[in-house]
């Protein structure tokens, strides 16, 4: 068993498409503090503070403090390394774990709940250990896999709303330092105050909501899917299990599950 489990595992490593993102992304404002000579004109504190806060008080009134909650530690989940398991992985698993209740029986199944990192796998494992019905564990596995598919559907929207505020709120901002500016001229003051809060404003709402909340939902979203995928092979297997079907028989089932499943 432990060679098998070896050979399964993965390290935690940083997602590729976000490291790349990021390292664009620092590339290209590196090169732009370059040219423009000083780091200080991209830096305005009201302005940051006006977007920031009037995007998170916006979405705070549209959503409930749950949805706001998930969405920020999905956010931390995903730029946090990660063990990265396909589905063909978990066919692998699953047609090991089968051969491993075919010689030893089903008590193996909650030596396995106590190890399994994956709480979606564990309660799998726990309510295959505990003998229910496949008809059973299918309808309770299922209640998960919609229960996280709602929470994961809120988190996206919570980041799609904040995506499409921060450019309005950055907007709202850009009408503050114009009138400031405005004000100022009529005085016969100096409008560098007023003239940085309303360019920057603008640009960084653009940037918080095009360059950080509308890529994040959508990594979110992507993220859902997969999980989903691996989830409802996860269910299929376990049924198969609770058939006591041959190892053969169900690597074969899942492989063309999986197929189905793209």
């Amino acid at each position: 068993m432990k060679d098998w489990r070896k050979r399964l595992e993965r390290p935690r490593v940083f997602d590729q498409g976000i490291s790349i993102g990021v390292l664009t992304l620092s590339t290209l404002f590196a090169t732009g503090l370059l040219f423009s000579g000083s780091a200080t004109v991209f830096f305005n504190l009201y302005g940051l503070l006006f977007v920031l806060g009037g995007t998170c008080a916006a979405v705070s009134i549209q959503f409930p403090f749950e949805d706001l909650r998930y969405a920020f530690l999905q956010v931390k989940q995903i730029l946090r390394p990660q063990v990265s398991l396909s589905v063909s992985q978990r066919v692998q698993f699953l047609s090991a774990l089968a051969q491993l209740v075919k010689r030893k029986g089903l008590v193996v199944l909650d030596q396995e709940a106590q190890k399994s990192h994956d709480p979606f796998l564990r309660l799998a494992l726990e309510l295959a250990s505990d003998r229910h019905s496949g008809e059973e564990i299918a309808r309770i596995l299922e209640n998960e896999i919609s229960s996280s598919l709602e929470q994961d559907y809120r988190a996206v929207k919570v980041l799609e709303a904040l995506g499409g505020y921060a450019p309005a709120i950055g907007l709202i901002g850009t009408l503050v330092g114009l009138v400031g500016m405005l004000d100022a001229l009529q005085a016969g003051a100096p409008v560098g105050s007023a003239m940085a809060i309303a360019l920057l404003s603008t640009l960084y709402g653009a940037i918080l909501g095009n360059l950080f909340c509308l890529p994040l939902a959508g990594r979110i979203r992507d993220i859902s899917l997969k999980n989903e995928r691996l989830k409802r092979v996860t269910v299929e297997g376990f049924l198969s299990l609770t058939k006591e079907e041959s190892p053969i028989v169900l690597e074969q089932k899942l492989q063309s599950f999986s197929a189905l499943q793209g």
